[in-house]
């Protein structure tokens, strides 16, 4: 549990990383005010948007690392099956343990 934290730390303080230092140049210089090529306006927005990675990135995390999370999301996958198979009484059983 304690590499899973560190782990999903890690991603989250990369993904604010550029976010902040983006924030941070634009308030402290003016470098950023006239971005005029699209590559360079490109990047920035990328940059100023990093921050949402690490929502997407975090299920991956718990999903690789966590064996209790792959089951019970398998066990919701074959629920989820079951039921649009038109099988509702098998998609009502238990979590396999």
């Amino acid at each position: 549990m304690t590499t899973i934290f560190f782990v999903v730390s890690a991603i989250c303080a990369l993904c604010m990383l550029p976010f902040l230092l983006a924030r941070l140049l634009r308030a402290t210089t003016h470098v950023l005010d006239n971005l005029q090529a699209p590559a360079a306006l490109v990047l920035y927005e990328v940059a100023v948007r990093s921050y949402l990675l690490h929502a997407p990135l975090k299920p991956l995390v718990y999903l690789l690392l966590n064996h209790s999370f792959r089951r019970e999301c398998r066990h919701l996958v074959l629920k989820l099956w079951a039921f649009c198979a038109g099988n509702p009484t098998s998609a009502a059983t238990s979590p396999p343990h």
